[in-house]
C-alpha cells in the first residue's frame, strides 16, 4: 500500500532524534503502519505514543501521523515542512527492495569463521546469531571506542540472520560500508556483529549515492600486543578488561628504551 502524506511539522528530541508530523492526504480511515515502512525511501517507525493527535478543541485527529526515522544518519534537509511524501508499507517495501545483501552475508559467514579458526585457538561454532552496530565518527581513542561499543553491545539480544534480514534490506541503500566482525564466540554459539558506516550526503546528491552498493568486509580483531603474527590468540580477548590492561602495560614496558646506569 502506498499513501501520500504532507509534512506539517518537524522537531528534534535530544535522545530520540527527529520526529516528522504528517497529515494523510485523502484520509478516509485510520490505518495500521507496521515496522518496515518507508517514508520517501527512508525506514521509519510510526510513533504510536503520540497517536491520535488532538486539536485545539481537544478532538482527536486521526489523519495526523508522527514518524521517527529508523536511521541515525540521513540527508540533512531530506524532510521539509510542506513536502508531500509517499509512505510505502512493509508488504510493498519488501517486494520492491531486492538486494544481494542476504546472499553476500551467507557467502561471507563461512569465510569469516574459517578466518577465525586460522587465527585463534577457540572452538568456533557454526551456530551464528547477529547484533547490529552503527559505526560513528568519533574523536575518542580506539581503546575508548571499543570500551563504549562493548558496553552497548552487551545489552543487545542476538538474533538469527532470518530475523535480521528484513531490517537490513530496508536499510540497504544507506549502507556505505559493511563489516562482519565476530563479537563473541562460545562452543555453542558465535555472535557476529554486523557493523556499518552510513552514507553521508554533504553535497545533497542523494539519488546517485543511494544506488551505489556498499563495500563488504569480514574482519577478526587482532590484539594490539600480539608479538608474532603466527601466534594464535583468544577470539574473546576484547571482553577481558583486566587482561587487556595487563597486556598493554607489558607491551609498553617492552617498547620502553633501556637506559644503562653506571
Amino acid at each position: 500500500m502506498i499513501r501520500k502524506f504532507e509534512i506539517i511539522k518537524l522537531f528534534d528530541h535530544h535522545n530520540r532524534g527527529q520526529f516528522i508530523v504528517t497529515r494523510q492526504i485523502d484520509f478516509k480511515e485510520a490505518i495500521e503502519i507496521k515496522e518496515g515502512a518507508l517514508l520517501n525511501g527512508i525506514p521509519v517507525y510510526h510513533y504510536l505514543e503520540m497517536y491520535p493527535i488532538s486539536n485545539e478543541q481537544g478532538k482527536s485527529q486521526f489523519d495526523i501521523y508522527v514518524f521517527r526515522p529508523a536511521l541515525e544518519r540521513f540527508p540533512k534537509g531530506y524532510f521539509q515542512v510542506g513536502q508531500i511524501t509517499e509512505l510505502v508499507t512493509q508488504e510493498i517495501s519488501q517486494a520492491i527492495v531486492s538486494t544481494p545483501l542476504e546472499e553476500h552475508i551467507r557467502e561471507a559467514i563461512p569465510k569469516l569463521l574459517e578466518m577465525a579458526r586460522e587465527l585463534t585457538w577457540n572452538n568456533i561454532s557454526d551456530n551464528c546469531k547477529f547484533i547490529v552496530t552503527a559505526i560513528k565518527d568519533s574523536q575518542d581513542s580506539f581503546h575508548e571506542q571499543r570500551k563504549l561499543n562493548k558496553k552497548t553491545n552487551d545489552n543487545k539480544v542476538p538474533v538469527t540472520l532470518t530475523e535480521l534480514i528484513p531490517t537490513l534490506e530496508s536499510l540497504y541503500n544507506f549502507f556505505y560500508e559493511i563489516n562482519l566482525h565476530i563479537y563473541k564466540a562460545t562452543k555453542s554459539m558465535t555472535i557476529i556483529d554486523f557493523r556499518y558506516y552510513a552514507k553521508s550526503f554533504p553535497d545533497g546528491n542523494y539519488q546517485e549515492k543511494l544506488h551505489k552498493p556498499p563495500m563488504f568486509h569480514c574482519k577478526v580483531a587482532i590484539p594490539p600486543w600480539l608479538s608474532e603474527k603466527k601466534e594464535k590468540f583468544d577470539i574473546n580477548w576484547e571482553h577481558y578488561k583486566w587482561l587487556n590492561r595487563l597486556q598493554l602495560i607489558r607491551m609498553k614496558l617492552k617498547l620502553k628504551p633501556w637506559k644503562r646506569t653506571i
